[in-house]
């Protein structure tokens, strides 16, 4: 089943592309045979959309290995530095939770320790 969802994703992705290329032809079929140039506008938005479409399939061709679906587990370690390398290692605990968030990714805290004054010793991240 999940297979089979992927595949769809792929051809609905597909049909996008290709919708939204054909009413850019149509447009711009339209827009000479009328010799109207206020519709340059809705050719770019249109050309505009078909591009990310087609950004965004090979951005999913890129991470379609074999192990690129599985979980990514992160450990952020302050190291020396003391307190500013513990503060600097929750400012990127938070920043890679926000991105993973924003990104669609299901973040876990696995483990911490906290600094003494300030930030984090270490971090597990389960994504």
């Amino acid at each position: 089943m999940q297979e089979i969802a992927e595949r769809k994703e792929w051809v609905e992705l597909f049909e996008t592309a290709e919708r939204q290329i054909e009413d850019a032809a149509t447009l711009i079929e339209m827009a000479e045979e009328t010799g109207d140039e206020s519709m340059a506008g809705d050719v770019d938005e249109e050309v505009t959309a078909a591009y990310k479409t087609i950004g965004d399939m090979e951005l999913k061709n890129t991470l379609s290995g074999p192990d690129d679906d599985r979980n990514a587990i992160m450990h952020i370690n302050a190291g020396a530095g003391g307190t500013e390398a513990q503060d600097w290692a929750e400012m990127l605990m938070r920043m890679y939770t926000r991105w993973a968030e924003k990104t669609g990714f299901k973040v876990a805290l696995v483990d911490e320790q906290i600094g003494d004054v300030a930030g984090m010793k270490s971090v597990t991240l389960e994504m």
